[in-house]
């Protein structure tokens, strides 16, 4: 009685190879899935704010301009308007200021500059932002802080 084994030399194993192996190339394309997403999902809000840098020397034409500037003093961030006042007041009591302004000048002769300081919370940046564009702001833009300008306290 003879026993038939299974022929494992090189050709035999070859015959038995239907197909290339699949599983490196669904790795790679369920990492490059997996990466495109969690991309996508840090492009928040703030990604999609408006907003403009002033260039220098410019200034509007009829209207006024708001700078707001955004500090962090201790453990709590605020905002202070124009640069003639140093009262520090949390963000609602800032709408109400824009709110104000706006009511008075009207949108087309409003413009805000939110200018934030180095240690100033970022979230509070944008959420100034937010509350420009949600009371109707239509032009509103950053400071841009270049090395050399000094900081105020």
């Amino acid at each position: 009685m003879s026993h038939q084994f299974r022929d494992r030399s090189a050709r035999a194993m070859f015959d038995l190879h239907y197909g290339p192996n699949m599983t490196p190339m669904v790795d790679v394309v369920m990492v490059i899935l997996i990466f495109f997403m969690a991309s996508a999902a840090l492009l928040g809000p703030e990604f999609l704010l408006r907003s403009s840098l002033p260039r220098q020397g410019a200034g509007t034409d009829a209207g006024e301009m708001v700078t707001l500037r955004v500090r962090l003093v201790g453990l709590s961030a605020g905002v202070t308007i124009d640069q003639g006042t140093e009262l520090l007041m949390p963000l609602e009591a800032a709408e109400g200021v824009i709110a104000s302004r706006l009511s008075l000048l009207g949108p087309d002769r409003l413009t805000v500059l939110i200018d934030p300081e180095p240690d100033a919370p970022y979230d509070r940046v944008v959420r100034l932002h937010e509350t420009c564009a949600r009371l109707g702001v239509p032009r509103v833009g950053l400071v841009e802080r270049s090395s050399a300008t000094p900081r105020t306290p």
